[in-house]
């Protein structure tokens, strides 16, 4: 329960700073806690989607596709815009697909505004997985179960 207070506290606090003026539509608990292998001196990341206003989308100065922070301060976050996010997708990147897969550590935020675009992206998510998703993502795990023995 700890972590879902973070994880308010986290949109709270940042919902103003979001690039272009935007919103949060998903957030996730991320890094070890996310697959239950976290240690007591685990730090909490968290990641998930946002949205830009549309006169950014629409304007000459485009959006920042991602807003992340990984050094210094914690906590560490990693967010996509969610045309960029969606981009992601169709390049298969296993990482991003995982997102459609995790229902016990996200949230849906503004269910009431775009709620429904990412309900349907989950409601078709068997359809991103390819061979190649598969073997990217197969290549991915093996490299952080090997960075878990290495830290162990």
């Amino acid at each position: 329960m700890e972590l879902w207070k973070q994880l308010s506290e986290f949109r709270a606090t940042h919902e103003y700073k979001i690039p272009g003026d935007g919103f949060f539509l998903f957030t996730k608990i991320g890094g070890r806690h996310s697959y239950n292998l976290a240690k007591d001196s685990s730090d909490v990341d968290f990641g998930g989607v946002y949205v830009s206003a549309t006169r950014h989308v629409a304007g000459l100065d485009g959006v920042v596709d991602t807003w992340e922070h990984t050094k210094g301060e914690k906590p560490d976050f990693d967010f996509h815009e969610v045309g960029h996010f969606c981009r992601l997708l169709l390049k298969g990147n296993p990482n991003k697909i995982e997102n459609l897969f995790i229902d016990v550590h996200s949230d849906l935020c503004n269910s009431n505004v775009t709620g429904n675009y990412w309900i349907e992206l989950v409601r078709n998510r068997r359809k991103l997985i390819s061979r190649e998703v598969l073997k990217q993502y197969l290549g991915y795990m093996n490299g952080q179960l090997e960075r878990l023995r290495r830290s162990q």
